[in-house]
């Protein structure tokens, strides 16, 4: 039985289903028309646990007549055991392979479900985990508690069906997991029986495994032919982290059982009942309560929290001496369902809930059997079965048997308001440290010592469990079962120069205090982006190969060492440049010199130089050139005679009447000159024009360009003629009456002129 937010899910051995508050019927989900009845028995569910969402995890075994799987809504289901998950809605989602899981359990925690069982020869997870038993080497060779020692296995999921690890647990033996449960912090607490064979010596042990399936601690809490015991042991009925943080133990004997720590006596035809507590931190022991006369049948007891109270769910024949009185099965040696609660105080038991059973007719059977139980508040769901006519569990409570099988299990769900109950507390303290025994993991406190919010001291805990007392131990966070030097550390927490590397790995043991350091221990430079200033300059001019990167940095106490595109190095303190470099793509790494650092790198660009280039224009009517450069950055200007110097694109000159020349260098020796000649006297003939102009005689020998421009600057005429063809313009009938500005350029020779159109 779970309890979700919407209702409960009930599972068998034949069905789930889901039932509302009321009990009315929302979903059921079977198996049983399936596969045509290819199996050699009915499908089984064996365990069940659902998720903060509702969602339903379930052990499934199908035991098939024929090779391969079935399907379920189009999913595989494997012939054999499996896990299963069903969404709120009672609808299959996946199922992953278990063979050879027996008597498994299911914890959920976080996103993660844990299957927890036994196996006897060999358990496939999800085909990636294959383990083989371990063959108990105390029993004769090939005899079949050899060949096939039980042992446990714990696997984990996630919530999408992926086995994320899986582990063998447990000794050569036969291993029985009795009971299993949890914490907040997901570790797993385990009830073993280990050695139920002829061949070993019997124990009972509890195990706290923590969440990546590791061991945190192990405790044998009985043992046979130990102590005054004769062949029993404790057999384990369920586990539990109360409230309170500390870990409980429903457990029977047969037959007397003491230790060091509890004395179960058996003086009756049934088993003898109690109570184990036990700290969850470490596993010593705290305090018990047993009772003579519980039922043998299934060895049934199911725990559950209330308001500080710990609440049983179990069975008795026989009569039972409680702290509010003493009760008595109806028929001497058959069973009763009951209900204890605890008071974790005082550590005394009181009964809740007796189910008197009526048998009918001339049947005797009157069993009553508590299943597990479920608190909500003030609410108790309360599972079980009976063989029954009817079932009395008060005067208000009177479940009748209608189907007339009261020789066969009927199955029982009831809600019961715990509301009215008297939960007055005795509020003992017994070592006076403040804090209540039920609370307290650490009851015996030294006077004077300040305690937690659990009761223990400094002097009492050992919180990695590592042997040393937290208010002597220097690592107090060792890995669980660590060997450690009287410290509490062990050798891969030894850290003589506190760098936070352990000595056992630290190749550098006398790093400065403060210092980063690598996984060796040894000092590492951690690099800022913003430590460095990098600038890529361009080649100066085209195929010289002269660029250069420049690199600075304010921190002058650090050697550094630059890298660039892996074959050129340089190591510098402040500044330094790569210089000569061709046009192209650059990868330039900086790390520290001769110590370990982090790399900073930069991808960075040489550009290509291009010519010097100068094109000007002529205002004939303000007698102005406009110069537009290009190709440098910084710009020689000879004028007639006249010296400018510029670092501007544009530049504009006042013209003189006749020729005015300019010339254009630059810094760079690299850079040829260029010129423009301007000629206001410049003869051009017709002036004024009506069909042609011919330029023929002021023309050299190279490439000519002629346009003609409006005043405006719209162009209206643009030709070349080549070094062997006559510059004469032709076709200008097309050009309106007015006046244009025409453009002659020769080479380095640029002439401008004013003409007019007839």
């Amino acid at each position: 039985m779970s309890k979700v937010a919407d209702g409960m899910i009930l599972f068998s051995s034949n069905n789930l289903e889901k039932r509302n508050e009321a009990g009315e019927l929302m979903w059921r989900f079977d198996f049983f028309d399936l596969d045509d009845y290819q199996y050699s028995s009915k499908p089984i569910l064996r365990a069940m646990v659902t998720d903060e969402n509702g969602s339903v995890y379930a052990q499934l075994s199908f035991l098939s007549n024929s090779p391969g799987s079935t399907s379920i809504a189009n999913i595989d289901i494997p012939h054999g055991d499996s896990l299963i998950k069903i969404n709120p809605n009672g609808e299959l989602l996946w199922c992953k392979k278990l063979t050879g899981s027996t008597s498994p359990k299911l914890i959920y925690h976080d996103g993660y479900v844990y299957v927890l069982g036994v196996f006897n020869d060999t358990i496939n997870i999800s085909d990636t985990y294959i383990f083989e038993n371990r063959e108990n080497l105390d029993c004769s060779a090939g005899s079949l508690e050899n060949i096939y020692a039980r042992d446990i296995f714990i696997a984990k999921f996630n919530s999408i069906g992926q086995v994320q690890n899986a582990i063998v647990f447990g000794g050569f033996a036969h291993d029985d997991l009795k009971a299993v449960t949890k914490d907040a912090n997901g570790n797993l607490y385990l009830a073993i029986n280990y050695g139920t064979s002829s061949c070993t010596t019997d124990e009972t042990q509890i195990h706290k495994i923590d969440s990546h399936l590791r061991t945190v601690w192990s405790k044998t809490i009985s043992k046979e032919y130990v102590e005054g015991n004769g062949s029993s042991v404790l057999q384990p009925s369920d586990i539990h982290i109360g409230v309170n943080g500390k870990l409980y133990l429903w457990a029977y004997a047969s037959s007397t059982v003491v230790s060091n720590d509890y004395r179960f006596v058996n003086t009756s035809a049934g088993y003898t009942a109690g109570l184990l507590e036990y700290n969850a931190d470490d596993g010593s022991f705290l305090n018990y309560i047993s009772y003579d006369g519980f039922a043998n049948y299934g060895l049934r007891g199911y725990m559950s929290d209330f308001k500080g109270h710990l609440m049983i769910a179990t069975n008795f024949h026989n009569s039972v001496v409680f702290d509010n009185g003493s009760i008595s099965a109806i028929n001497e040696g058959e069973e009763d369902a009951l209900l204890i609660r605890f008071n974790l105080n005082s550590f005394k038991a009181e009964y809740v809930i007796h189910n008197k059973g009526e048998p009918k007719g001339n049947s005797t059977w009157t069993n009553s059997l508590s299943g597990p139980i479920h608190i909500v508040n003030d609410d108790l769901y309360y599972s079980g079965g009976m063989y029954l006519n009817s079932s009395n569990f008060n005067s208000e409570i009177v479940l009748h048997n209608y189907v007339g099988n009261e020789e066969f299990e009927n199955f029982y769900l009831l809600k019961y308001n715990l509301k009215g109950l008297d939960l007055t507390n005795e509020e003992d303290d017994t070592d006076l440290d403040g804090v209540l025994n039920a609370m307290d993991s650490c009851p015996n406190t030294p006077s004077g010592e300040s305690v937690d919010e659990n009761g223990c001291s400094s002097a009492q805990k050992d919180s990695d469990l590592d042997g040393v007392t937290d208010n002597l131990d220097k690592c107090p966070d060792t890995f669980p079962n660590a060997e450690v030097n009287i410290d509490g550390c062990s050798q891969d927490q030894i850290d003589i120069d506190l760098d936070g590397v352990p000595d056992i790995r630290d190749n550098c043991d006398d790093t400065q205090l403060g210092a980063t350091v690598n996984e060796e221990g040894c000092e590492i430079v951690i690099l800022d982006s913003d430590l460095f200033q990098i600038e890529a300059v361009g080649e100066a001019c085209k195929d010289a190969s002269n660029g250069r990167i420049d690199i600075q940095t304010e921190d002058t106490s650090t050697v550094y060492r630059a890298v660039l595109n892996g074959t050129q190095e340089i190591s510098f303190t402040g500044e330094t440049q790569f210089a000569d470099l061709a046009p192209g793509q650059y990868e330039l790494c900086i790390l520290a010199h001769e110590v370990d650092s982090d790399t900073l790198c930069y991808s960075l660009k040489i550009e290509e130089a291009t010519d010097l280039d100068l094109d000007g224009k002529v205002d004939l009517t303000a007698r102005i050139l406009k110069l537009e450069l290009s190709g440098s950055s910084n710009y020689k200007i000879d004028f007639n005679g006249d010296q400018f110097e510029t670092q501007e694109s544009f530049f504009e000159l006042k013209l003189q009447n006749g020729t005015n020349k300019v010339l254009v260098t630059t810094d760079h020796l690299c850079q040829d000159s260029v010129s423009y000649t301007v000629d206001l006297d410049l003869q051009i003939a017709p002036n004024p024009f009506t069909d042609e102009i011919d330029l023929s005689q002021i023309k050299g020998n190279g490439l000519v360009k002629v346009t003609i421009h409006t005043l405006q600057g719209l162009e209206v005429y643009h030709e070349i003629f080549h070094p062997d063809e006559p510059v004469i313009l032709k076709n200008l009938t097309r050009l309106s009456s007015g006046i244009y500005l025409l453009n002659y350029s020769e080479g380095q020779q640029q002439f401008s002129q004013k003409i007019i159109r007839k």
